[in-house]
């Protein structure tokens, strides 16, 4: 067989190799790394760093310089859940609840008075008790009126502020509630156990001490769960 003539196995190699060197030049690749890797290494990088840099190179910015996206939005407010899905059902929530918070409002108010005015309820035993009306109307005033409203006008927005103000004062509440009970039964466990110390435990001092410790301590719980709350990305 005559060598100069070209046979299939050669025409086809020949066209697959020109494939390939068409290739690597659209990809970038120079020819000098066909002939054994003699031309310069600088052209493979600088070609490789053509197809793998950010959409800024390809505007003509500097290849160091990386186009970074955040998200820029933020949370405006929450949407509460009704307690009914029709509008006469949420009037009827609305008359309902004019009429009891009122109500317990002066209840708390009357009791209070009461313990005040009265010289027999000066006693620790009362003074407890007399926080825990202070409670209920905190937090009678802190989550009723937004209820009624969105009730009334067929709203469910609240703002994210007004949710963590409502959000502090409520838990607020109810934790001083849990220790100013903690406070009522030692009162109990004295006056049962040990009646003789009972005037030396539980002095009027040691009881202002007591019920400011409850507050404060029910202010301190519920900001650290706050701040750890609201300071959470919500989105």
């Amino acid at each position: 067989m005559d060598p100069s003539v070209p046979t299939e196995t050669g025409c086809a190699f020949k066209t697959g190799a020109q494939a390939l060197v068409a290739s690597s030049h659209a990809c970038g690749i120079t020819s000098g790394l066909l002939d054994g890797g003699k031309g310069p290494p600088g052209k493979l990088l600088r070609s490789s760093n053509a197809h793998t840099s950010p959409s800024g190179i390809l505007d003509g910015g500097p290849p160091d310089q990386k186009q970074h996206m955040s998200n820029g939005s933020s949370i405006i407010h929450f949407l509460l859940l009704p307690f009914a899905d029709t509008q006469e059902l949420q009037l009827c929530h609305f008359w309902l609840f004019l009429g009891i918070s009122p109500a317990a409002l002066m209840g708390n108010g009357l009791i209070i008075t009461s313990i005040a005015c009265e010289q027999h309820f000066h006693t620790p035993m009362y003074f407890f008790l007399l926080n825990l009306p202070l409670r209920d109307m905190g937090c009678i005033s802190t989550t009723v009126p937004k209820s009624m409203t969105n009730s009334l006008w067929d709203t469910r927005a609240i703002s994210c502020t007004a949710c963590a103000a409502q959000f502090f004062f409520f838990l607020f509440f109810i934790s001083a509630e849990y220790f100013l009970l903690t406070e009522t039964s030692y009162d109990c466990y004295v006056a049962i156990c040990k009646p003789l110390h009972y005037g030396t435990l539980l002095g009027n001092r040691a009881c202002v001490q007591m019920a400011t410790a409850a507050w404060v301590s029910g202010f301190l719980h519920v900001l650290l769960h706050t701040a750890n709350i609201f300071s959470l990305p919500l989105c």
